[in-house]
């Protein structure tokens, strides 16, 4: 399974791929989540991909594996291989803000400031 991942202009000079997003960030899957990845067809394998967060002291909710060094399990060669059905955690990342220059800390980079 992978996607074309198809960035505007805009985001590739901004982000420039870092993916420190994709390091160490914990996705939560909501229900808009799970119904997109049903229309897309691919929810019984994109699941198999996911398990069940006990940790989470709200309840049991759906998150998606990581590697051993924190990385999300559909980021591949510094690009996420799911990237036109990724979950709202991903789409809703707000670039620069504070979670991303913590992540980016984290990852030893700079925060372009």
């Amino acid at each position: 399974m992978s996607f074309d991942l198809t960035l505007t202009p805009a985001v590739k000079t901004q982000c420039k791929n870092c993916h420190a997003c994709c390091m160490g960030l914990i996705v939560d899957l909501d229900e808009e989540d799970l119904i997109l990845w049903e229309e897309s067809g691919l929810l019984e394998e994109l699941l198999e991909s996911t398990e069940i967060d006990f940790e989470n002291p709200w309840g049991h909710n759906r998150v998606i594996k990581q590697r051993d060094d924190g990385s999300c399990i559909f980021l591949v060669n510094g690009l996420c291989t799911i990237y036109q059905v990724r979950p709202n955690v991903c789409r809703d990342f707000e670039y620069l803000g504070l979670n991303c220059k913590s992540l980016r800390k984290r990852c030893g980079l700079d925060d372009f400031e």
